[in-house]
């Protein structure tokens, strides 16, 4: 046992783990539900007594919390207890070193010898901590008035962002927290990032399917096809880059057959938009724009260039050309669609990444 603070042991608190390095007796991970009814178990108690005003406040180091269930964090963690220190490392973990120096000769020792042994390091390592502290002292003083001075600008900076009333609210929801941590630690749960799952393209379709509309029924499927299309078509783009004329037979058939399906979905798409285009809509429009589109890199498909050819979104026909005609409502929805192709698009993200993560962990970290 040792100060989280200074780290000195504390003289004749060394016991022996059962069974090698167990520490099922006294570990932290405990804490979160030993702690809930200690103060009750210990007045039950007729030889146990906790002192006037000694106040035990649960918590979990930050190296470890990260470990456990994502609501201990603001429950637990030493961030949030006011008074709380913060030291660099784990005071455990950087002791053990030093101890670890004369542990194969207490392996083959008596118990009596190897605790005399191993206090005797320990009330070592105590005076040496005595005699350089204020070497240290002075050093981590310096370091920590500096690493005040440049915390304090950055906090100053972000409060000085964040109105009066919303500084407010949170000092008050802070106050309530903190009162209520130790009856219930699920008040601290303010300190938690709160993350909401972002909408996704089709319950945003489903939105706006329900939306008002008379004459421009069935317009959000029709846009959300047509986003489809579009996402077709880049693939297309790309696999045709990649497969040129040498390419072998099967890739070149898949390409074909891409370009078909792609097609007739294009085809499709033009002739249903003049249902809430109006009559005056015509598909030369889309060819017009797409000669004034410059490419990234240009496409060398043996097979055509469908993939070159415009679907009939309203960001590609244009703004102004619809509000003459009073149909701003499918530039709205387009918009909308096209949030939750993003919010798809950076889920699928995340999940490549964590899947790469867990792969990183399992297989190359352990190599």
């Amino acid at each position: 046992c040792a100060c989280a603070r200074h780290g000195c042991f504390v003289p004749h608190a060394m016991v022996d783990f059962q069974k090698g390095e167990q520490q099922v007796n006294m570990d932290y991970a405990l804490v979160h539900a030993y702690s809930r009814n200690l103060v009750r178990r210990i007045w039950s108690n007729d030889f146990i007594s906790l002192p006037d005003g000694l106040q035990i406040l649960p918590g979990i180091r930050i190296w470890h919390v990260h470990g456990h269930k994502s609501e201990c964090f603001p429950q637990y963690a030493l961030n949030f207890i006011p008074g709380a220190g913060r030291v660099d490392g784990e005071i455990m973990e950087t002791l053990w070193s030093s101890l670890n120096i004369i542990s194969p000769s207490a392996r083959g020792m008596a118990t009596p010898h190897r605790q005399e042994l191993l206090g005797f390091q320990m009330s070592d390592s105590n005076f040496l901590k005595m005699v350089q502290m204020h070497e240290w002292t002075n050093v981590l003083i310096r370091l920590t008035c500096c690493a005040d001075i440049e915390v304090t600008e950055a906090f100053d900076k972000l409060n000085n962002q964040v109105p009066e009333s919303l500084r407010m609210l949170w000092s008050e929801q802070q106050t309530k927290a903190l009162n209520d941590w130790l009856m219930d630690p699920r008040a601290m749960d303010i300190y938690d990032v709160q993350l909401e799952k972002a909408p996704t393209m089709k319950s945003l379709e489903m939105n706006l399917i329900n939306w008002p509309q008379d004459q421009l029924r069935g317009s959000a499927t029709w846009l959300a096809k047509a986003l489809k299309v579009e996402e077709a078509q880049i693939m297309l783009a790309i696999d045709a880059h990649q497969a040129n004329t040498s390419g072998m037979e099967n890739q070149q058939l898949s390409i074909a057959r891409q370009w078909d399906q792609l097609q007739s979905q294009l085809d499709g798409l033009v002739v249903s938009a003049a249902r809430f285009l109006g009559k005056d809509w015509e598909d030369e429009m889309l060819t017009e724009i797409a000669s004034n589109i410059t490419q990234d890199y240009e496409i060398e498909n043996p097979f055509g260039n469908v993939e070159s050819i415009l679907p009939p979104l309203p960001s590609y026909i244009g703004v102004e050309w619809l509000q003459e005609l009073g149909l701003e409502i499918l530039v709205d929805q387009e918009l909308s669609l096209r949030q939750g192709q993003a919010n798809d698009c950076l889920h699928e993200i995340r999940l490549a990444l964590a899947d790469k993560s867990i792969i990183f962990q399992q297989d190359v970290r352990h190599a």
